[in-house]
């Protein structure tokens, strides 16, 4: 099965492949934590600030 994920990514080694894996692992896993609000989100105005800077 990883021989033909490697394969698949033409990865020179298992090694390179399991590398691949885990980076697109991880990089799942924190879109899916950390893109919840995304598009919900707007950036801080001036007015969002809790201070007077006059």
């Amino acid at each position: 099965m990883l021989e033909k994920f490697r394969d698949k990514l033409n990865a020179e080694s298992l090694d390179e492949a399991i590398r691949i894996l885990i980076m697109r692992q991880r990089k799942a896993v924190i879109d899916e934590i950390f893109g919840l609000d995304r598009g919900r989100l707007k950036p801080f105005t001036e007015e969002d600030r809790g201070e007077d800077r006059s």
